[in-house]
């Protein structure tokens, strides 16, 4: 979009966005100096970090590799229309065009690990092993022999392999789509909306396009994947979605999914239910499949968690009390500092353990596995997380009420869209997870007004499931009566 799209449409860069550029850059320089003194033995040498990269400081980089420099920090290598700058290049011994040695790449990484390749043990966002395969490509051409292997650096005790002998999946396609945009041949390149939009340039650009042709991704679940898959069967707007037959759409899609198309573990199911959303969409009513009950409980209480995943650090669990006859309650257990954030925890649990039988509401799974994760990185008792979000546990998650029983004329199910959708309003006109760990971490920085804002922020999420739960009661007696 930078290279063929109108500038004029961007948007400012989100201070989210801004932050993790600061927070890499710090984390990044701590890394290299720990990395220099845990290795000081080894030669070292930077190739003009402070400056763009060009071609002069390719050739630089490959007369520190001719040297046989240990370690290159900040390299670039390049190859025709291809540029690459890994964190750090490492000598290791294996004959190559530049001798008895050859270089592998490591990145430097500060975001918790969450997501999509699996090396057995850790986990890897599926972008970054696509990155360090690409530097992978480029040092083969710079010095005749690919390595074996490429790392991504999270911490001294977590540097993850990534192998180099194949090519992730979507990887060739990816690089493909890049050349032809690089090139000016964007015919046929368009956005797909998802989740991922919200902290881009360019997303107001992109939902206006999708808008004005009604593009099948407005439609819930339809990412990436199937929209090329759909598309490969002349399905293109919301409108020839919803004109298809259920039945035979799930034979084309599976006869496509043997051609490479979609994605071998999606749900048999999504191609018909995709059919039924996107009608649901063109009527813009939502509508209940199935009935939905909740317990006649005295206590309720409405939880959720605010988190910085970049810093790993929970630093505030926020419980909204409902008890019948009075008022609702909010309740912020709110990590001041970074080391606070075991207590709150702890505290946290014993609020659950002095309301034993309230009916505890969350929305999605996050909540659930974020505390999973405190209780092993604390070493916590885990009596309370059993009770209510074990295998038995009574807990009660809104998103999987929300997405077993009901659909949406709405690209994201998630609770601020469907909330806002009812007609709830939050406080904080730029209100969001986001927002929220940029104000933490101006709090942290001594801008101690802050705090309200987080708290106020969080209440308003808690107040949402709330009001989520009674909308979804609403619409079912009223289904009932019709």
């Amino acid at each position: 979009m930078d290279f063929n799209g109108d500038l004029s449409l961007k948007v400012d860069v989100h201070p989210l966005v801004k932050l993790l550029w600061e927070s890499g850059v710090q984390y990044e320089a701590k890394v290299i100096e720990s990395y220099q003194r845990d290795h000081s033995e080894k030669s070292f040498r930077a190739i003009d970090p402070e400056k763009p990269a060009s071609e002069a400081l390719a050739k630089e980089t490959l007369k520190a590799m001719q040297d046989g420099i240990d370690i290159i920090y900040q390299g670039v290598l390049i190859s025709g229309n291809k540029l690459g700058r890994p964190d750090l290049l490492l000598k290791t011994p294996g004959s190559s065009s530049l001798g008895a040695h050859h270089y592998y790449p490591m990145d430097i990484k500060l975001t918790r690990i969450d997501a999509t390749w699996d090396d057995g043990n850790e986990k890897v966002p599926i972008e970054q092993f696509w990155q360090i395969y690409f530097y992978g490509e480029l040092l083969e051409h710079v010095q005749g022999k690919r390595p074996e292997k490429g790392y991504i650096y999270k911490t001294k005790s977590r540097i993850l392999p990534i192998p180099l002998y194949k090519a992730p999946k979507n990887y060739e396609w990816s690089v493909n789509q890049l050349e032809n945009y690089l090139q000016g041949n964007a015919f046929g390149a368009e956005p797909t909306i998802n989740s991922n939009c919200g902290l881009c340039d360019w997303k107001d650009s992109c939902r206006s396009w999708a808008d004005e042709k009604q593009d099948i991704s407005l439609v819930y679940y339809v990412g990436q994947a199937m929209k090329l898959g759909l598309n490969q069967l002349g399905i293109r707007s919301i409108e020839d979605l919803a004109a298809q037959d259920p039945d035979y759409l799930t034979r084309k899609v599976i006869e496509l999914k043997n051609q490479g198309f979609f994605w071998n573990a999606m749900p048999a199911d999504l191609p018909a239910k995709s059919v039924v959303r996107a009608k649901i969409h063109l009527s813009k009513k939502p509508v209940i499949h199935n009935p939905i009950t909740f317990p006649d409980a005295e206590k309720e209480i409405h939880y959720d968690i605010e988190d910085d995943p970049t810093q790993d650090f929970v630093y505030l669990h926020g419980a909204l009390l409902i008890e019948k006859g009075k008022e609702p309650k909010y309740y912020a257990f709110f990590a001041e500092h970074r080391d606070e954030e075991r207590t709150i925890t702890e505290h946290l649990f014993d609020f659950f353990n002095q309301h034993p039988d309230a009916t505890v509401y969350h929305y999605s799974d996050y909540e659930k596995t974020t505390l999973k994760r405190l209780i092993s990185k604390h070493q916590l008792d885990s009596t309370s997380y059993e009770r209510l979000f074990g295998k038995n546990g009574t807990a009660i998650d809104l998103y999987k009420i929300v997405t077993e029983n009901t659909d949406w004329p709405l690209t994201s199910y998630g609770v601020k869209a469907i909330c806002k959708f009812l007609g709830f309003q939050w406080d904080a006109s730029d209100a969001g997870g986001a927002a929220s760990i940029v104000w933490m971490n101006e709090y942290l920085s001594g801008h101690t007004s802050m705090k309200e804002k987080i708290l106020r922020y969080n209440e308003d999420d808690c107040r949402a499931t709330s009001f989520l739960k009674n909308e979804l009661i609403k619409m079912q007696n009223h289904t009932n009566d019709v």
